[in-house]
């Protein structure tokens, strides 16, 4: 024991917080190499020593290979995965060019395909996937290098460009969620099979529920403005007259959909929910490491303060049984409450972004139909029992005139003709 010595480590450096030193360390002695002998960007692994970015990055860098983590979903269908691949391939696009000495072993060695193993039909297959170097509008993509030397501005505009969006479509949106709404749209743009637009609808319920309606139904009413007249409100105006009223009520019907399902032979797991929920994790995990790549410029959203699968799946489930889901959005955050007119802003704001093919329409006629013959019934019903009554009332002053005229005739005694 008393011979026994510890290694210097670089560790050391990220726990007392000495990171001016950490990357002194870093450009002397770099352990980190691409493929090709170069040596990885100082700034890139400063990040991913203090835990910046994930170990995917470096596999991609030194192993060309990685396994796609696996989740629920149905194995009928094509991998979750798919719709996020072009996010992925833009990941390593980025991360494979860098500064060579030999181009040819450069491109040989670094600029290879990407193994991805992930599931096809019930099994574990693998598939090469090769690295974009340009974006879908032509934009080259940065170097490794490259990506350091970005301003704030660049770095957003990339990424939106890479997730299908705009300046004038986030500059809506409150700053947490941003990057979310992002994911969201681009999920629907690039998803197989699409989702139901019931699960949309649930989507940003579950997104309002845990932004605004929870966190205002337990805050002091105070200071919030009374306004009559939502039209022309931007989401965050929406959000700041939310009252505590509105939020308690809507907190009061929302309640029921976040028990645990009860899931038995009777009543199965509903998969196309849950696929298309695993489909929108893969699109917010690589967004996510992207905008880790490029150095943070949107917000990271906190997303355990975002979702809640009992209230997803419960409320998806309902609104399928619907025959109008906007009504019954309407009845559940409260028709004329601020809460529905927010509800109906985030959801244009999102359609508006997205093509008409990207969501599943349900065929709701057998619904409405049942609800017309429903009401017919009761109109049907209630016209025969007032019959019945308006009869029953003639018959009995039919009766009593009878026996008005037997009483006269009998006054009269006998008649001559």
């Amino acid at each position: 024991m008393d011979g026994y010595k510890t290694q210097e480590s670089n560790l050391m450096f990220v726990i007392d917080n000495n990171l001016v030193e950490l990357e002194k360390m870093l450009k002397l002695d770099s352990k980190q190499k691409t493929p090709c002998g170069q040596t990885l960007p100082v700034p890139f692994m400063s990040s991913f020593h203090v835990g910046k970015m994930p170990a995917f990055f470096l596999n991609i860098i030194n192993l060309h290979r990685t396994f796609l983590p696996s989740q629920v979903e149905n194995i009928s269908v094509e991998s979750s995965y798919v719709c996020s691949r072009y996010i992925r391939q833009v990941i390593y696009g980025i991360l494979l060019q860098h500064t060579a000495v030999d181009k040819n072993v450069h491109d040989e060695d670094c600029l290879r395909d990407i193994e991805e193993y992930d599931r096809r039909k019930g099994f574990i297959s693998r598939e090469k996937v090769s690295p974009v170097f340009s974006l879908k509008n032509g934009r080259p993509l940065p170097s490794l290098e490259e990506l350091f030397s970005m301003d704030k501005s660049c770095s957003q505009q990339l990424l939106l460009d890479i997730l299908g969006t705009d300046l004038n479509f986030v500059s809506t949106i409150p700053g947490n969620v941003r990057l979310l709404c992002c994911s969201i749209i681009y999920w629907l743009n690039n998803c197989n099979p699409a989702p139901k637009e019931d699960f949309v609808y649930a989507l940003i319920l579950n997104i309002l529920y845990f932004q605004v309606v929870f966190k205002k139904s337990v805050q002091d009413e105070s200071g919030c403005p009374e306004v009559e007249n939502f039209e022309g409100l931007s989401i965050s105006s929406l959000i700041d007259v939310v009252s505590t009223e509105d939020a308690m009520f809507a907190a009061q019907n929302i309640k029921k959909y976040l028990q645990k399902p009860s899931l038995n032979r009777g009543n199965p797991l509903i998969l196309h929910i849950i696929h298309s929920f695993s489909q929108l994790q893969t699109c917010i995990l690589y967004t996510l490491y992207l905008n880790s790549l490029l150095g943070f410029p949107f917000e990271t959203p906190k997303l355990y303060e975002t979702f809640a699968g009992f209230l997803l799946y419960n409320l998806t489930k309902d609104l399928s049984t619907r025959p109008f889901p906007d009504l019954f959005m309407s009845e559940l955050l409260g028709r004329d409450s601020s809460l529905n007119a927010l509800f109906n802003v985030l959801k244009n704001k999102i359609f508006e972004n997205i093509s008409e093919d990207s969501i599943e329409r349900s065929d709701r006629s057998h619904l409405q139909k049942g609800k017309k013959d429903a009401k017919k019934d009761v109109d049907t019903k209630d016209k025969s029992s007032s019959t019945e009554d308006i009869t029953s009332f003639c018959n009995h002053f039919e009766n009593v005139n009878t026996h008005k005229e037997i009483a006269c005739i009998s006054d009269l005694g006998e008649v001559f003709i």
